[in-house]
């Protein structure tokens, strides 16, 4: 089954790191550069699994999250909605306030943890291939 990733980041290198991490472990990512254009997609239900940057110009992660989900929620879907940041005491203050967010994860982003991350939230059987 090919899985699928939204990567939200208004930092275009940010979006292709993250975006090169997953394809070592095939997983496909659609690239976002706003919270908001995010919220007014119609495809969101089409997702493994959301990673989106925690300071954004306009709509913040945490805020991404609690959207996706209130526009999901109808849909028998639940999307885990990763927050990326390296100011992580921050936004794991931030979001232990908040609902929407499944997991913080520190940038830079390590494949080990992602992989974990991966493993958790879309398939525990999931691998990074060898290139």
């Amino acid at each position: 089954m090919g899985y699928r990733a939204l990567v939200i980041d208004d930092n275009p290198v940010n979006t292709a790191v993250i975006s090169g991490l997953l394809e070592k472990f095939q997983v496909k990512s659609v690239l976002a550069s706003s919270g908001e254009e995010t919220v007014n997609r119609e495809d969101l239900d089409t997702f493994h699994i959301i990673f989106t940057d925690y300071l954004m110009p306009g709509m913040n992660g945490i805020q991404v999250g609690k959207e996706v989900h209130e526009k999901i929620k109808d849909k028998g879907v639940h999307i885990p909605v990763i927050l990326c940041t390296a100011n992580v005491g921050a936004a794991g203050q931030a979001a232990d306030l908040e609902d929407g967010i499944n997991y913080i994860l520190t940038k830079p982003v390590k494949v080990g943890e992602l992989e974990q991350v991966l493993k958790r939230y879309v398939d525990k059987d999931i691998k990074m291939i060898e290139k």
